[in-house]
C-alpha cells in the first residue's frame, strides 16, 4: 500500500477544531454556499462547538487533509439516526474512492451512541455512489422560498 492509498479517517474532539479549522472550514465551506442560505460557515461552527454538529476529517497519509464532513444524529420517536450534514473536499472522487472506510467508521460510531439507521439528505450523486453499501433513495425533499 502506498502513502497515496492509505487514508486516516477521525472524528475530532470538540476541543481540538480549533488546530484544524482553517483547513476543513475552508472545504465544509463549499458544501454550506449550496444549502441555499440554510447554514454559512459561521453557523455550522456553531453548531460544530456546541456538539450537535460532529467534525470528521480523513487524512492522506500522515497529515494531508483530503475531505472533510459532519455528522449529527436525528433523534425520533422510535429511533435515533446518524446523518451526513455537510461534505468537503478538493477532489470530488474521494467519497468513492473511500466511502467504505467513510460509512464502516460513521456506523460504528453511531451504533455507539444507539442510532440503528443512517440518513442522508443531498444530492442524487449520492444515491448511486451509496447504492453498493446498501443505502437506497427512500423520500424526496421538495422546496421553495416563501
Amino acid at each position: 500500500m502506498t502513502d497515496e492509498d492509505r487514508v486516516f479517517l477521525t472524528p475530532v474532539s470538540p476541543g481540538l477544531v480549533d488546530y484544524c479549522w482553517v483547513e476543513a472550514g475552508t472545504l465544509l465551506k463549499k458544501a454550506c454556499d449550496v444549502s441555499n442560505g440554510r447554514y454559512d460557515i459561521i453557523s455550522l461552527r456553531r453548531e460544530i462547538d456546541s456538539g450537535s454538529q460532529h467534525l470528521w476529517i480523513l487524512y492522506r497519509g500522515d497529515n494531508e487533509m483530503i475531505a472533510a464532513f459532519t455528522t449529527s444524529i436525528s433523534t425520533y420517536p422510535l429511533k435515533s439516526y446518524i446523518n451526513i450534514s455537510f461534505c468537503g473536499s478538493n477532489d470530488e472522487g474521494i467519497w468513492i474512492k473511500h466511502r467504505d472506510v467513510i460509512i464502516s467508521s460513521v456506523t460504528g460510531w453511531g451504533k455507539n451512541f444507539g442510532c440503528s439507521g443512517f440518513e442522508i439528505i443531498g444530492r442524487m450523486g449520492w444515491v448511486k455512489s451509496l447504492a453498493p453499501l446498501g443505502f437506497k433513495r427512500s423520500h424526496v425533499t421538495i422546496e421553495r422560498e416563501i
